[in-house]
């Protein structure tokens, strides 16, 4: 898969690169998403509440439910999990993706949100921040869509596995927004 970057802000880069969704997956998103595909059987997308919250134990702390709203198209964070809050070091509970820095992360997950609302398909993919010195730090995400009516995506679940290090990650997330 070819790599989309955002344009460089202030001396950052953020990379997206799209993994397949196949066997090679992490066990955390299989394990989400072979739950999501039982949950959905031959329809598009399953709702919300379909999913009782006790099988979705073992990942909550890595878990956020967003909220897509319409008219303007926007993607809300409506739960996340404690992992979240301890990489990202905020409370992102009520806020859109666009609100996320450096900047051009958050409109490269709104791209890739708005692309999910339209295609209904999965994505799995590596995010790659790049710092003014050139150093990387990456973390794998499994997004899912999720419909209320079967008519469209108005949820959607997020997967974030931020990997073995997260003192490291979460110290050069907090330099990218300074």
């Amino acid at each position: 898969m070819t790599p989309a970057q955002s344009p460089p802000a202030e001396g950052h880069r953020v990379r997206f690169t799209r993994l397949p969704i196949d066997a090679s997956m992490d066990p955390e998103s299989r394990t989400l998403l072979d739950l999501w595909n039982r949950k959905r059987g031959a329809r598009r997308a399953p709702a919300r509440a379909e999913f009782d919250p006790a099988e979705l134990k073992p990942l909550l702390s890595k878990l956020i439910l967003m909220e897509v709203r319409h008219e303007p198209l926007d993607f809300v964070y409506r739960l996340s999990g404690t992992e979240i809050y301890d990489i990202h070091g905020m409370e992102l509970t009520g806020k859109s993706v666009r609100d996320l820095t450096p900047k051009p992360y958050g409109e490269a997950v709104w791209r890739d949100m708005a692309e999910l609302v339209e295609t209904w398909q999965p994505q799995y993919v590596q995010l790659e921040f790049i710092n003014r010195q050139h150093q990387s730090r990456s973390y794998l995400v499994l997004r899912l869509p999720l419909s209320s009516d079967g008519e469209g995506v108005d949820r959607m679940f997020v997967l974030s596995l931020f990997g073995n290090d997260k003192a490291k990650l979460r110290e050069f997330l907090a330099q990218l927004r300074r």
